[in-house]
C-alpha cells in the first residue's frame, strides 16, 4: 500500500476487523478511559510490507470500525464517541458504561447485552438491534434510531428524551421510570409494555416528527393517533361495546368492595372485560358521576350490586334512561331503597336477580346470560328500526 494512502486506509478498515480479534482486543484495551487507538492499529495499514510502517499521526478524527466483532467482550467503560460502528456485532458484550456518544450505528447489533449506564446521546442508527438486552439508565436523549428494536429489553430509568424512535419495536420491554419526553414513536410497536412511573410529556405521533399530532400517554399513543387522523370513534366504541362490563354497587367498605371484586372474577371468567369505577382514574375537569356514566354508557351491559344503599341510586335510573342494558342483583330480603322499585318494574332494559347468602357467582353468572341476550334483541330491534332511515353502520 502506497505510505500517501495511509491517512484514507488508516480511516477505512471496512472488513479487516472480522479476521482480526486480536487488534479488536487492542483496540478495546486502548478504548476503555479514550486512549490512542492510532499505535494499536499502526501494524494494519503496513500490510505485506517488508519496512515497519511509520507511525501514524495521532487520531483526530472519528475511527471507521464498521463490522468490528466485539461478540462475548468486555468493553465496559470503553469509549467510542463518534465512531463509525455501521454493522458491528456486540452480542452478549459487557459494557457498562460504555460511551459511544454520537457514533452511527446503522444495522448494528448489541443483541443479550449489558449496557447499563451506557451513553448513546445522539447516535445516529436505522435498524439497530437491542434486543434482551440490559439498558438501565443508558442514555438515548436526541438518538436517531428508527427501526430500532428494543424487544424484551429492560429500560428502567433510560432517557429518551427527544430520541426519534419511528418504527422502532419495544414489545414486552420494561420501561418504568424510563423518560419518553419529546420522543417521536410513529409507527412503534408498544405491545405489552410495563409502563409504571414512565415519564412521556409530548409525545410525537406524526409521522414526520412535526409535532403535529401529540399526546402524554405512551400506553394510549397508538389509540390517539388512529383517533386523530382516521376519527372514527364508532369503531373504537363498537371495540369496547364487544366486552366490557361496568360493575357499579357500595364500594366504601372492604366487605362491600370485595363483594364487587368476585362479581368482576366471574364477568371476567366469561371472556369479558370487568371495569370497576373506583379502579378508573379521575377524569380531570369531569365530576364522579359523569365518569361513572361514561364508561356505563361505553359499556356492553352494566351489572349493578343493589342489595344496600350507595351512589348506584342515583347511578342506576340515569344508565336506565341512557338505554344500557342493565341487571340488578340483590340479596335475599335485602335492597337500596323503594324508591327504585319502579324502574325495575317499568324499563325493558332492565332485570333484578335476588340470590341467597353465598349465591352470589350463580347470579352474576345467570345475570351475564340475560344480559348478553337482552343486548343482542335491542341490538337487531334498533338495527331493523334504523334500517328503514338509511343509517350508516360501517362497513358490515
Amino acid at each position: 500500500m502506497g505510505r500517501k494512502r495511509w491517512s484514507t486506509a488508516y480511516k477505512d478498515l471496512r472488513g479487516r476487523w472480522k479476521d482480526n480479534s486480536a487488534a479488536v482486543r487492542r483496540l478495546v484495551e486502548d478504548a476503555r478511559e479514550g486512549r490512542d487507538w492510532s499505535r494499536r492499529i499502526q501494524w494494519l495499514l503496513a500490510e505485506d510490507s517488508e519496512k515497519a510502517a511509520p507511525r501514524p499521526p495521532r487520531c483526530s478524527f472519528p475511527l471507521d470500525l464498521r463490522h468490528v466483532t466485539f461478540d462475548g467482550m468486555d468493553l465496559s467503560d470503553t469509549h467510542f464517541p463518534s465512531a463509525c460502528l455501521v454493522g458491528a456485532t456486540a452480542y452478549g458484550v459487557q459494557a457498562a458504561r460504555i460511551n459511544c456518544r454520537k457514533a452511527t450505528l446503522h444495522a448494528s447489533k448489541w443483541g443479550k447485552a449489558t449496557l447499563t449506564d451506557a451513553c448513546f446521546h445522539a447516535v445516529e442508527g436505522n435498524k439497530v438491534y437491542f434486543g434482551h438486552s440490559d439498558l438501565r439508565n443508558a442514555d438515548f436523549s436526541d438518538a436517531r434510531l428508527r427501526y430500532a428494536s428494543f424487544r424484551d429489553c429492560d429500560l428502567r430509568g433510560a432517557n429518551f428524551n427527544n430520541a426519534d424512535l419511528r418504527f422502532a419495536q419495544l414489545n414486552e420491554a420494561r420501561c418504568e421510570g424510563a423518560n419518553f419526553s419529546g420522543a417521536a414513536i410513529y409507527g412503534a410497536s408498544l405491545w405489552d409494555l410495563s409502563y409504571d412511573h414512565v415519564v412521556s410529556d409530548s409525545l410525537d405521533l406524526s409521522p414526520d416528527a412535526d409535532r403535529s399530532v401529540t399526546t402524554t400517554s405512551l400506553r394510549l399513543a397508538p389509540l390517539v393517533y388512529f383517533l386523530s387522523r382516521d376519527r372514527h370513534f364508532a369503531e373504537v366504541i363498537a371495540i369496547l361495546k364487544l366486552k366490557t362490563v361496568v360493575i357499579l354497587g357500595k364500594d366504601n367498605t372492604d366487605e362491600a368492595y370485595a363483594r364487587l371484586r368476585v362479581m368482576a372474577a366471574v364477568a371476567e371468567s366469561r371472556g369479558m372485560i370487568p371495569i370497576l369505577v373506583r379502579q378508573q382514574t379521575e377524569l380531570y375537569g369531569e365530576p364522579f358521576l359523569k365518569k361513572a356514566l361514561l364508561y356505563c354508557n361505553l359499556a356492553r351491559y352494566v351489572i349493578v350490586e343493589n342489595s344496600a344503599p350507595a351512589g348506584q341510586i342515583v347511578e342506576l335510573p340515569l344508565t336506565l334512561f341512557q338505554g344500557s342494558v342493565t341487571a340488578v342483583l340483590q340479596e335475599e330480603g335485602k335492597g337500596s331503597t323503594w324508591l327504585l322499585e319502579e324502574l325495575l318494574v317499568r324499563q325493558r332494559n332492565v332485570k333484578r336477580f335476588t340470590y341467597p347468602p353465598g349465591g352470589l357467582e350463580a347470579a352474576v353468572q345467570e345475570a351475564s346470560e340475560w344480559c348478553e341476550t337482552a343486548w343482542t334483541e335491542f341490538a337487531e330491534a334498533y338495527a331493523r328500526q334504523y334500517g328503514r332511515l338509511s343509517l350508516t353502520y360501517g362497513d358490515s
